[in-house]
């Protein structure tokens, strides 16, 4: 394989004009300028790898671009790159990998993209998009990273992701301004770990169904962590390429900033749906997602009560439901997040004793919980005294009720008794004036001695 490599170093000016022999090409982490036209100025017939991430290249994509039919990977984020998407992207058929993030294209997404059967990675994500997502797209059918987050897309979240994509991972459409529903049909996409439709205007309720996402119901072992690894080295072949390999990325917002993942990217598991108008209850299903390391649910319009079993995805380590109208207590198995680095319940309706043990006594700060005026006890002010006495008193005086109903029938019993021999004595003539005459004989004998 014919390579250059000159990732991360202090190179800068024009790119530099290449030998018709190169295969793979690698200029990450410098500071070339300019435009990419001089890498064209001939054919290059085995051309399959360019890579130019994080420079400072501004100008547009040429049309040239798709004369390299060999193309597998084109990586071109991280630069100033501007102006339309070309038309010409059915010429290569064999690309894999497209990352074209964080850059200021403009216009609508290409619907050539549809034709690139074999595209396995998809990142438009940080440019200026607009327009809907076009239906071409569902024909990329071995996705596993869609990414066109932070764009100006618009239109409903189409049914024909969770119908068409079956092998996708990773659905990021965060900072959009998507409307309608959230399409029940995601949850057919049973192996995607990452859900990010957060800063949309997505509204209505949050789909049940989305709990049978079998992959993020996925806990794992050391043992099986590991085999996971063995066999990730296999599938991973699917997006490292050449000496320095093309490693697939991807930024998540958790615990609260924004995190970049890379090589453990398969091993995270997030649902986030923060910042649209979605109402109605959080979902009990959700609580079925064993495997959840990051919810946000934070800035609806959620109603309800929480999930009571949420202690059950024990390798959650955020979980945000801030600013919502929830209005419940809060689930005392929320003491069983073990693994729970970061909680925001505030702005909410909560009610009630905030639940103590475990990994909760270490998140001891007080603005994870403002704005709940009924919460109480640490790291909020103690419960008042009353409320603890409302909480045993009830059964004090049923304790109280149920010994007086025992004596009560202690005494009718014995009434009832007593008024049971007098009546038959009563009403039988031979035995009332045997009694009766029984009764006058002990008295005389009882008397004799002391006359």
């Amino acid at each position: 394989m014919s390579t250059i490599d000159l990732s991360f170093n202090r190179f800068e000016g024009p790119l530099p004009g290449l030998p018709a022999s190169i295969e793979y090409i690698d200029f990450s982490g410098n500071s070339f300028s300019g435009t990419i036209s001089p890498l064209f100025a001939q054919p290059m017939l085995i051309f399959s790898h360019l890579i130019i991430t994080d420079n400072i290249i501004n100008g547009t994509i040429p049309d040239s671009i798709c004369n390299y039919l060999n193309m597998f990977v084109i990586n071109l984020s991280g630069n100033l790159l501007s102006g339309e998407l070309p038309e010409c992207w059915a010429d290569l058929g064999d690309l894999s990998g497209l990352n074209l993030a964080n850059n200021k294209l403009t216009g609508k997404i290409p619907s050539s993209l549809g034709t690139l059967s074999w595209l396995q990675a998809l990142h438009l994500n940080n440019n200026s998009f607009h327009g809907e997502l076009p239906t071409a797209l569902k024909s990329c059918t071995m996705l596993i990273t869609f990414d066109v987050g932070d764009n100006k897309l618009s239109g409903e979240i189409p049914t024909w992701i969770g119908e068409s994509l079956a092998y996708l991972r990773i659905l990021r459409l965060r900072s959009n301004m998507f409307n309608g529903s959230i399409p029940p049909q995601l949850s057919l996409l049973t192996s995607l770990q990452i859900l990010d439709l957060a800063s949309n205007k997505l509204s209505g309720n949050i789909p049940s169904s989305l709990g049978d996402i079998s992959a993020m119901a996925q806990t794992h072992k050391p043992e099986e962590r590991m085999m996971e690894v063995l066999q990730g080295a296999v599938q991973s072949s699917l997006h490292n390429y050449g000496p320095s390999g093309y490693s697939d990325t991807l930024v998540l917002v958790t615990k609260g900033r924004k995190m970049e993942y890379t090589k453990n990217l398969q091993y995270v598991a997030s649902i986030d749906l923060s910042e649209n108008i979605l109402s109605g209850n959080i979902p009990h299903e959700l609580a079925n997602l064993y495997g959840l390391q990051n919810l946000n649910l934070s800035g609806n319009k959620l109603t309800g009560k929480m999930p009571e079993k949420i202690g059950q995805l024990k390798l959650l380590e955020s979980l945000d439901f801030s600013r919502n109208n929830i209005s419940s207590s809060i689930p005392s198995s929320i003491s069983l997040l073990t693994s729970l680095s970061l909680l925001n319940l505030s702005y909410n309706n909560l009610s009630g004793r905030i639940p103590t043990g475990h990994q909760l006594q270490t998140l001891n700060d007080p603005s994870m919980y403002i704005g709940n005026s009924a919460l109480c006890g640490p790291p909020l002010e103690e419960c008042e005294q009353n409320e603890t006495h409302s909480v045993t008193l009830p059964i004090k005086d049923d304790e109280e009720s149920e010994m007086l109903e025992f004596y009560i029938s202690i005494i009718l019993s014995f009434v009832a008794g007593f008024w049971a021999v007098w009546g038959i004595l009563l009403s039988i003539d031979g035995l009332r004036y045997a009694y009766f005459e029984f009764t006058d004989l002990l008295l005389e004998r009882l008397s004799s001695p002391f006359r």
